[in-house]
């Protein structure tokens, strides 16, 4: 091989060498390229419980009108008895009530109708309103209206479990000095609900988060909450929650999650509550399941629907007045009547110390004698 050649032989393998360097450097380069892109995702689908629970309340709040209805069936191991009918005792109780709810901003109208159950004795519709400005309440079985000024910190028409407020229920606003408070779904739609709501950092374990957190104190006994929820997701959706309060723990399983626009909910609860602390074998006190029928959002709910009809009501009390506005006659004859035997027994009070003490004043008289 002649000089010359032997030159452009090396000149080409030098070049083939640089070639196949640069497509290396080049393949590496894409390699992290891509790395990089997947980062983003890698982040969204592993994000904190304070950074999901933020996106989960922004979503909920994004739903200005809705309107739900769910049955809820409540086990009990021992029956409450009904006043003055010991017989009523049952060693095991069971009921099935159909909850609607229909919430616009801070106005709200919710009704609670019984389905079934053994004892007759039991409401068969009640109904609660805000309007905004007044808050009505309403039993259909006995015609009792009441109304005051202002919205109530809790009612017996509220589903203790609505689907729409289990992702939050940890906040519940129950507690001693505030016995029969309730969490409505129109709370979460306040600006003013959990806004210094720190959660605590997450325990990572075989896929899972769990959130251990203290909750209000009940019958001057702290509570606890346990929240278990899936390691991987951009939303607040707790697969279960353990409430543990005073002499019973109660596990709620939320399933069947669904959506309206980006708020995720649970559409089924199946919960149980066991004696506390543990018995060998487990004492179970009551289980339950709330199973949602329907859920809709109107784009407009008429003002109207948050009032009751007040025409329909034989009694009326207005507890800012503190009297009633509107009475049946049988009462009115009765409040009557009552006032006539207040009369007459005063007075024969009266007549029976004046008695006493002639009889007083003789005695005295006639030692004096």
């Amino acid at each position: 091989m002649r000089k010359g050649d032997k030159v452009k032989v090396l000149l080409a393998r030098r070049l083939r060498r640089k070639t196949t360097m640069k497509l290396k450097a080049s393949k590496s380069a894409l390699f992290i390229l891509e790395l990089l892109c997947l980062l983003p995702l890698a982040t969204l689908a592993d994000q904190d419980v304070q950074t999901r629970f933020d996106t989960s309340l922004k979503n909920a709040r994004s739903i200005t009108n809705v309107e739900i209805r769910m049955l809820d069936t409540l086990w009990l191991k021992e029956a409450p008895v009904e006043p003055n009918n010991p017989k009523s005792a049952m060693s095991e109780f069971h009921r099935t009530s159909e909850y609607s709810c229909a919430v616009s901003g801070e106005k709200y109208l919710g009704e609670r109708r019984l389905i079934s159950a053994p004892q007759t004795n039991m409401a068969q519709l009640v109904e609660a309103a805000f309007d905004g400005t007044t808050y009505y309440s309403y039993d259909a079985d006995n015609r009792y209206m009441t109304r005051k000024t202002g919205n109530s910190t809790g009612d017996n028409v509220e589903c203790p479990f609505n689907p729409l407020i289990a992702p939050f229920l940890f906040l519940t606003r129950q507690t001693d000095g505030c016995i029969n408070c309730i969490l409505r779904f129109s709370d979460i739609l306040s600006p003013a609900f959990t806004s210094s709501v720190i959660l605590p950092e997450a325990k990572k374990s075989d896929g899972l988060l769990e959130i251990n957190m203290t909750g209000l104190p009940l019958m001057k006994q702290p509570t606890f909450w346990k929240i278990v929820l899936d390691q991987k997701g951009d939303s607040f959706t707790p697969k279960t929650m353990t409430w543990v309060e005073a002499g019973a723990e109660t596990v709620l399983r939320l399933l069947d999650y669904t959506n309206l626009g980006a708020y995720q909910f649970p559409s089924v609860i199946v919960w149980s509550t066991t004696a506390y602390p543990a018995t060998s074998p487990t004492t179970v006190m009551a289980t339950g399941m709330v199973t949602m029928i329907s859920v809709r959002v109107p784009k407009q709910i008429p003002d109207s629907t948050f009032r009751l009809d007040e025409k329909s009501a034989a009694t009326i009390w207005d507890w800012d007045q503190k009297t009633f506005s509107k009475e049946r006659p049988r009462l009115v004859t009765s409040y009557a009547k009552g006032k006539d035997a207040r009369y007459i027994l005063l007075t024969m009070i009266l007549l029976a110390i004046l008695c006493l003490w002639i009889s007083i004043w003789k005695r005295s008289a006639s030692r004096r004698s």
